[in-house]
């Protein structure tokens, strides 16, 4: 086998891989307040909710995201069919 046939063969077998995690494992911890679902202020002494994940402390992965977006847009199109 190439090594190109190789590295295309590789990526494959990731992408499955993170689509295999992304529907068993659909959320993962905010990194902006690291699941605490609260950011500190710049001086550290208050504490206020996060945006990113609106105080859940997990976000959606984005491959979760895409994996949503293509569900609903074949959905739509099933019911537009009918």
């Amino acid at each position: 086998m190439s090594p190109v046939l190789a590295g295309i063969a590789g990526v494959l077998v990731g992408l499955a891989l993170y689509a295999l995690t992304c529907l068993s494992m659909p959320f993962v911890m905010c990194r902006k307040c690291a699941g605490a679902g609260k950011v500190q202020s710049r001086s550290g002494r208050v504490s206020r909710p996060c945006k990113r994940c609106k105080e859940s402390g997990r976000r959606l992965r984005l491959g979760r995201k895409v994996i949503n977006y293509l569900r609903d847009n074949r959905d739509r199109a099933d019911r537009a069919t009918r």
